[in-house]
């Protein structure tokens, strides 16, 4: 197919400069449009990103600080799935499509090599780590996890996101080293809010 091999073509090139912008501007945030829609862009913590996708259709990504609102949060309910999963995030009332949950909390771990050794230790818990840029850089929000009585992103489980099972009724944005979390469409009073975990989270468990 003549298009599809152009558009390879026009990607590699555009990768091809990204790498020799990262060389010359390794402090420096910048990003260079692919065709399609997506995207390659060197964030601000440092880390080269391709989204392949595009990104139309997307909730804005949220000013840092910014929570979830009140009518949200009262709408969002932390209780025992009564399955292998545990505890959960239920709806009590009906959410919008594209509400802002919030920001994955969390201590920052910038090695995997230190995240092994506090698993191996039992200072946190691999269900409460999500990785923001591949495998280097984590947040860990175990200490989140103890306190059930009000809602947090680290309690919000997994399900199969693809085109042939769409459980996942949420998703996740990254931007510079943070994670941001949306409701993907509207969600119904006694849905349980869940999100893809992504292939990555598997590897190894």
């Amino acid at each position: 197919n003549r298009v599809l091999w152009s558009m390879t073509r026009s990607i590699r090139r555009c990768i091809f400069a990204a790498s020799l912008l990262s060389l010359h501007n390794p402090a420096q945030a910048w990003q260079i449009p692919l065709p399609g829609g997506g995207r390659i862009r060197l964030d601000n913590s440092g880390v080269l990103r391709i989204q392949l996708q595009d990104q139309e259709g997307l909730p804005p990504f949220p000013a840092m600080g910014s929570t979830a609102d009140d009518a949200t949060l009262q709408s969002l309910d932390v209780r025992d799935t009564g399955t292998p999963k545990g505890f959960g995030v239920f709806a009590t009332t009906t959410i919008a499509q594209h509400a802002f949950l919030g920001f994955y909390p969390g201590n920052r771990i910038t090695s995997r090599e230190k995240l092994d050794e506090m698993v191996a230790s039992g200072a946190t818990n691999m269900d409460y780590v999500i990785g923001v840029d591949g495998g280097q850089t984590f947040l860990d929000g175990y200490e989140w996890s103890k306190t059930r009585d009000q809602f947090c992103p680290v309690f919000l489980n997994h399900a199969d996101g693809d085109e042939q099972n769409t459980q996942a009724n949420c998703l996740r944005l990254l931007e510079d080293g943070e994670v941001a979390f949306f409701t993907a469409r509207q969600i119904q009073a006694g849905e349980e809010l869940c999100f893809d975990y992504g292939s990555n989270y598997w590897v190894g468990r």
